[in-house]
């Protein structure tokens, strides 16, 4: 899984399975926690196995507390950040809850990027005409 996470920048995991969801799922990932729920350091002296074992607890952790079907992953500055997400078809309902749980970022499957919420909520509201 971390190879994965990696590799690809962060992703969006079946808690089930462990395994990747980007080429099966539609719509926005979006985290409910506010901030992330959990932050690993990568550190390589440590040894990845071990790293994959702390993922994979915080997943157990994360079902636990919040009976998700998803935890999404993503990298930066040497951290793994994990949080629990749920999907949402809609891009103004999932840009409206990355607003509410404080994300900065929704993840778009069918574009297979990152969306700033802040960004997204001003283009909507220019949209409607409301801005």
């Amino acid at each position: 899984m971390l190879e994965y996470i990696l590799k690809n920048g962060g992703g969006t995991f079946d808690v089930e399975t462990f395994q990747p969801v980007e080429a099966i799922l539609d719509g926005y990932s979006v985290g409910i926690e506010f901030g992330s729920y959990k932050v690993l350091e990568i550190a390589p002296k440590f040894g990845f196995d071990l790293l994959d074992m702390d993922i994979e607890s915080v997943f157990e952790d994360i079902v636990e507390e919040f009976g998700v079907e998803y935890v999404g992953a993503w990298v930066k500055d040497g951290f793994v950040h994990l949080d629990p997400v749920e999907i949402y078809v809609g891009y103004k309902d999932a840009v409206l809850a990355g607003l509410a749980n404080g994300q900065q970022e929704i993840y778009s499957f069918k574009d297979k990027k990152s969306i700033n919420v802040l960004d997204a909520w001003d283009k909507i509201l220019e949209e409607e005409g409301e801005k």
